[in-house]
């Protein structure tokens, strides 16, 4: 396996490579700075440890060029403490890396089986509905459905957390940060536009289930139709 670590950072170039050093593995472990150091290697397929410590625009930047370019590689993502509990655009179908880090956590990721997927990890899939993540586009059963920026971020929220209950404050957070936040109504407003343009490609269904007096959820086909025989 050809192991190439993405960052800018000495000190964690120096760091993974100490303990990498000695493992029983078969790999091949090198720290480069840019996608294109990857290509120039001209190795089919491997792993990349993308460091996330860069500008988010940067980052999906990034995140695309591996997409174009090296479709083949697995990718896992290494983020800051900080950031550990938040939703990162583009990051939520991928294994990530809290650093700090121990070495067993590091030796986990390389040699976790069906984890580290290639490129599926870009996209979030719940049913007919499909959300690519790094052209911020959704599908359902391959028809794009016309979202704007802020009704795609809502879907998204929802799909990353598949079958759990969002409180509009929830939205609200995640999707200005507490900047300038209007008001909560705002959220109904979007996931009853949502709805419409779903059921439009869906034959009626908006895919997007209310739960009365908490907030919104997306869940599975299979565990919706498994409530709709029990409320039968």
């Amino acid at each position: 396996m050809n192991i190439y670590l993405l960052t800018r950072s000495p000190d964690l170039s120096r760091s993974v490579g100490a303990m990498l050093r000695d493992q029983e593995l078969d790999y091949q472990f090198e720290s480069l700075t840019t996608v294109d150091d990857v290509k120039a290697t001209e190795q089919p397929k491997g792993l990349i440890l993308l460091d996330a410590d860069m500008p988010g625009s940067e980052c999906m930047a990034t995140l695309r060029r591996l997409d174009r370019d090296l479709a083949s590689y697995s990718v896992v993502v290494i983020v800051g403490a900080a950031l550990a509990d938040q939703v990162l655009p583009g990051f939520e179908g991928m294994r990530h890396l809290v650093s700090p880090f121990h070495k067993s956590d590091l030796l986990n990721s390389i040699t976790a089986e069906g984890v580290v997927a290639p490129r599926g990890t870009l996209s979030l899939t719940v049913g007919r509905l499909m959300l690519n993540l790094v052209s911020r586009k959704a599908y359902v059963d391959e028809q794009l459905v016309p979202l704007t920026g802020k009704e795609f971020e809502v879907l998204q929220l929802l799909a990353s957390r598949k079958g759990v209950t969002l409180s509009k404050e929830m939205f609200l957070d995640k999707l200005y940060g507490g900047l300038d936040e209007p008001e909560v109504k705002i959220i109904d407003v979007f996931v009853c536009k949502i709805r419409g343009k779903l059921k439009k490609l869906t034959g009626g269904d908006g895919l997007i289930d209310t739960v009365w007096g908490r907030g919104y959820v997306l869940r599975s086909p299979e565990t919706r139709q498994l409530q709709q025989r029990a409320a039968s």
